[in-house]
């Protein structure tokens, strides 16, 4: 076995990989699905129960399986014909090569239009995405700092993985383009998430009381990013 992955065998008898992730604040054997890759995680508190976690996947074989194949359906690449959401609302990908960027057009049917000469087309959707978000999350932030009595910060658009947005002691912050995929109030809400940082840096009481002064539905829309952050993640992923 590899020290940082298993395999376990699946219903159908094909194996299946098991990344093995240690954790010592982890109080008992996990499992899950990265967010991004959708790929199967063990995580285990020590490597003395790595056995143990391997015998726990084995038993769990049929979720895992069951998730992986779901996982696929909903993978959504960036190619011509593909629908995604932007700002929450379903945006057909279409190919235009009498354009040299990708460009968005909000009419009664939305849709993101890009050339695909060179193979660039995903390149081209992802490029105008970032800088959306980067518009959109700008704009909020503003609002949200003014609130609270800071300067605005300095922002960083990526593609995190296990973050929808984080704030430093130096008030600088980095979001995820994929928010732009969501509808403006989940992007709204994590930006006054961060926003709140700038005045407490922990999740205290008087943290989330802050977060509802500049949110007050910012549950529903912690809800959810819980139930729907993960569809985010395949967008733009490469079905298998």
């Amino acid at each position: 076995m590899d020290q940082d992955r298993f395999a376990i065998i699946a219903p159908d008898g094909a194996p299946i990989q098991v990344r093995l992730r240690i954790n010592p604040r982890a109080r008992r054997i996990l499992l899950r699905l990265d967010r991004e890759s959708g790929e199967p995680i063990a995580i285990s508190p020590n490597r003395q129960m790595v056995e143990r976690a391997r015998s726990f996947a084995q038993s769990k074989a049929d979720w895992i399986a069951e998730r992986l194949q779901k996982s696929t359906r909903l993978a959504t690449p960036f190619q011509p014909g593909a629908q995604i959401p932007v700002r929450g609302r379903w945006t057909m990908l279409t190919a235009d090569d009498s354009l040299r960027v990708a460009r968005l057009v909000n009419g009664q049917e939305a849709a993101i239009r890009a050339p695909t000469r060179d193979g660039l087309f995903a390149a081209r959707v992802l490029r105008l995405l970032v800088a959306q978000a980067r518009l959109d999350l700008t704009a909020r932030v503003q609002v949200h700092a003014e609130l609270v009595g800071g300067p605005t910060p300095v922002l960083a658009v990526k593609d995190t993985k296990t973050r929808w947005g984080s704030c430093r002691q130096d008030g600088k912050m980095s979001f995820s383009w994929r928010l732009v995929l969501a509808p403006p109030s989940v992007l709204n809400y994590v930006a006054a998430h961060e926003c709140a940082h700038l005045r407490h840096m922990n999740h205290s009481k008087s943290f989330w009381d802050l977060v509802r002064k500049l949110d007050p539905d910012m549950q529903r829309w912690r809800l959810w990013l819980k139930e729907h952050g993960a569809s985010l993640h395949r967008i733009g992923a490469k079905s298998p």
